[in-house]
């Protein structure tokens, strides 16, 4: 019913701008956050992929931009399916005995304790793995093994730090991954073995529609001035989202930019400050953020908001920091030569 709605909806606009706004895809796509949408809002292309990869045990990767939704997907999915889910976030730190366990000192004795995918593992949990492409070679190679499905049970982990000894995962366990698409910070191609035993399912944002419905479940008694300030901000999103998808910038607005905008305007901050707190200020080059400043004036009618740091000034302190620190560097050797030399110093 909610599909219907939205695709009687697509032609039209959230608020009256000179250029429809358009979707790089028209798929609508799943709520990034814990609002009251429930799984039949999803594509039924999410749920159809979801439902056969838990029927069958088969590892699922969702792939998408930065808050997009896919690690809610999974959180609703293991809702509905009244499973346990443990999420650990994957980073160039995250070690094997992170992850499996260790041998550790307690009162005295040397013990073993399973590390928190071990214990999901015998547990029968849902597992998912964020940002599993920013993970090291090693972590990857350990879950090489628990990829190898056979008649929908995961394979059998080696704990080699203890003898070898090998976990069975229980049968109700299901493995997720979720990793943003290539080219983000701190992530690394994809190792091939890896990604050639997931499923794969990418994700898109939601339509304006649906995220206009996601930002107000947080705000019950929203006034109309910040509904319209908010209806805005996501036509603003949608229009920055569509230059990446064009190559026109390496930025992009999700769904929690646009929540923490909201936030901010319904707590009383202007919507000028608010844009530069929730996104703005996040927009590192000074020429990409002079063209998304015009386009969030041109859509909030406004002047285009001026830079709350300034850049130049900020550089000029920095140099003027280091040159001071240079002096001083000099001074302090100065001193410890006459000092060494039993020159007596005395305050003035």
């Amino acid at each position: 019913m909610a599909s219907t709605t939205n695709a009687t909806k697509k032609k039209e606009s959230l608020i009256p701008v000179e250029e429809e706004v358009t979707h790089p895809t028209e798929e609508k796509e799943p709520t990034p956050y814990t609002a009251p949408v429930s799984l039949t809002s999803y594509p039924p292309t999410y749920t159809m992929v979801m439902d056969s990869t838990v029927e069958h045990g088969i590892p699922l990767l969702l792939i998408g931009e930065t808050g997009c939704g896919k690690t809610e997907f999974i959180r609703r999915s293991a809702r509905q399916q009244k499973k346990s889910l443990l999420r650990i976030n994957l980073t160039g730190q995250t070690s094997r005995e992170d992850l499996v366990g260790k041998y550790t000192l307690i009162e005295g004795n040397t013990v073993w304790v399973n590390g928190p995918l071990t214990d999901a593992l015998l547990k029968g949990e849902w597992i998912l793995l964020d940002e599993i492409n920013a993970a090291l070679p090693e972590v990857l190679f350990l879950l090489q093994a628990l990829l190898e499905v056979h008649n929908g049970q995961l394979g059998a982990l080696r704990l080699v730090e203890k003898d070898g000894e090998e976990i069975i995962p229980h049968p109700d366990c299901r493995l997720f991954a979720t990793c943003n698409p290539p080219g983000y910070l701190g992530t690394k191609d994809f190792n091939m073995a890896t990604l050639s035993r997931f499923v794969t399912l990418w994700m898109n944002y939601v339509d304006e529609y649906t995220e206009l419905e996601i930002v107000k479940s947080y705000h019950p008694d929203l006034e109309t001035q910040h509904e319209d300030f908010i209806k805005k901000m996501i036509v603003f999103a949608n229009k920055i989202r569509y230059r990446k998808s064009k190559g026109e910038s390496h930025y992009t607005c999700s769904t929690r930019d646009v929540l923490l905008f909201s936030q901010l305007v319904v707590g009383g901050v202007d919507e000028v400050l608010a844009y530069h707190s929730s996104y703005g200020g996040k927009i590192f080059s000074p020429h990409e953020r002079a063209k998304i400043d015009t386009i969030f004036a041109d859509i909030f009618k406004v002047a285009a908001p001026k830079e709350f740091v300034n850049t130049e000034e900020l550089q000029a302190q920095t140099k003027a920091q280091g040159e001071r620190i240079v002096t001083l560097e000099k001074e302090l050797e100065t001193w410890n030569i006459m000092k060494k030399n039993g020159v007596v110093l005395h305050n003035s």
